[in-house]
């Protein structure tokens, strides 16, 4: 499947999707932690840019380059409200990739290695 993406410069190109599974693409809130090889504590909230089978994609506020393996609980609601209930999904994560995004946030894909609902 193809579809049309328009890069920075304003120019159009076909961009092949290579996923095997649908995305859900909502702003689902997100905590992330982890480990960095230094071993500099991380943990930051965020919010979800989209959501597979397999993983997930998200923007982090900060420097995540030298954590290979996170920790995440996401929240499967739009409602900021602690006391609605809510499907929640606890998982574990290897960074896939990164991105370096234009407004200098760092746009990151994991594949889940393991992940349950709590």
């Amino acid at each position: 499947m193809a579809r049309q993406a328009v890069t920075g410069n304003g120019y159009h190109h076909e961009k092949v999707e290579r996923r095997r599974s649908l995305r859900i693409s909502a702003p689902f809130p997100v905590r992330v932690r982890g480990i960095s090889s230094t071993g500099r504590r991380l943990e930051f909230y965020t919010e979800l840019e989209n959501l597979g089978a397999g993983g997930l994609f998200l923007m982090a506020p900060q420097d995540i380059r030298d954590c290979k393996r996170l920790r995440m609980i996401l929240w499967l609601s739009l409602r900021r409200n602690p006391e609605t209930p809510a499907p929640v999904v606890a998982a574990r994560a290897e960074v896939l990739r990164i991105e370096a995004q234009p407004d200098q946030r760092l746009g990151f894909a994991v594949a889940f290695t393991r992940h349950r609902f709590v």
